[in-house]
């Protein structure tokens, strides 16, 4: 508990200190470097225990439903979609950090058996 407490202080400290190193040139590029690859070892393991539960619960609701691959991309794509890394683009906010897939990957309307109006389709 401790040393999480202690990762937790260092990384939100470089992450605030990051944008001021930003004008600083090459030190900037490296602050911004230095505080992806922290944020990355916080948010990357939390993205695949998710990304891992989604791929085992789709798989399963593909197995349950008679493999509909449709009703388990349902599952996959906003689990195992989305960022695994941060990048210092994201940290300066030019790219965002999508945790959940996009949706574009769904089902499109009207395709298939049982698609309702607005559920599966990428909006």
């Amino acid at each position: 508990m401790r040393y999480t407490i202690q990762v937790s202080i260092v990384i939100l400290s470089i992450i605030i200190i990051s944008p001021g190193l930003a004008s600083a040139g090459t030190a900037g590029n490296a602050g911004w470097g230095v505080g992806s690859i922290l944020a990355s070892c916080v948010y990357s393991p939390i993205k695949l225990v998710y990304a891992t539960l989604g791929g085992v619960t789709g798989g399963l609701a593909y197995l349950f439903t008679g493999f509909d691959s449709d009703a388990a991309n349902v599952i996959w794509a906003p689990s195992l979609g989305g960022t695994y890394v941060i990048t210092p683009e994201m940290l300066k906010g030019n790219e965002p950090i999508q945790f959940v897939g996009r949706r574009e990957y769904y089902r499109q309307e009207g395709e298939g058996p049982g698609v309702s109006e607005g559920v599966y389709h990428g909006r």
